[in-house]
């Protein structure tokens, strides 16, 4: 069995936006803008060799926040630009007012992601959740 390493989790929610199902054509609406396309048989948004998980989750809050992971166990994150480019454009985005980011036994990454966090003024550790936007 392969072990997973290389992926992060990620949790978003959008202003304004209470339903699941608004939430999730945002979210497809800004990863088709930013070119990432989505393949309904294996249900992942892909970009250059990276993937995004498109099952998404309903997490017990006043909004409906998302939760997606960034990579898989097949598909680990071997391009960090890429993905740093939409975290970016995710923490740029208006509609977005929260947005919160961790690893999965970082091994290739890890220090790019450690840099990324640095520019965010952010310190990085291990395994642990990290806000980008609040």
């Amino acid at each position: 069995m392969q072990k997973a390493h290389d992926i992060f989790e990620a949790k978003l929610s959008w202003k304004g936006v209470k339903k699941l199902e608004e939430a999730q054509q945002k979210f497809n609406t800004l990863l088709e803008t930013e070119q990432w396309a989505y393949n309904p048989i294996t249900k992942y948004y892909k970009k250059e060799e990276q993937v995004i998980e498109y099952s998404f989750s309903q997490l017990p809050s006043p909004n409906s926040t998302l939760q997606f992971q960034i990579g898989n166990v097949y598909y680990p994150v071997k391009k960090f630009e890429v993905v740093k480019v939409l975290l970016q454009q995710m923490i740029l985005c208006n509609d977005i007012e929260n947005l919160e980011i961790h690893d999965i036994d970082l091994k290739e990454i890890e220090k790019e992601f450690s840099d990324f966090l640095h520019e965010q003024s952010l310190g990085y550790n291990k395994g642990e959740w990290h806000t980008l936007k609040q």
